[in-house]
């Protein structure tokens, strides 16, 4: 299961940092998840 994710994961990382639009749009995502942390 923990590897599976894991894989995924790294797999996931390495299109993100290929993929500039999904960087931007990751980063945009981290933010908005902060800004509810945030608020709550």
């Amino acid at each position: 299961e923990h590897a599976g994710w894991r894989a995924g994961a790294a797999e996931f990382g390495r299109r993100r940092s290929v993929d500039p639009g999904a960087v931007a749009a990751n980063r945009a995502l981290f933010e908005y998840a902060a800004s509810l942390g945030a608020r709550r």
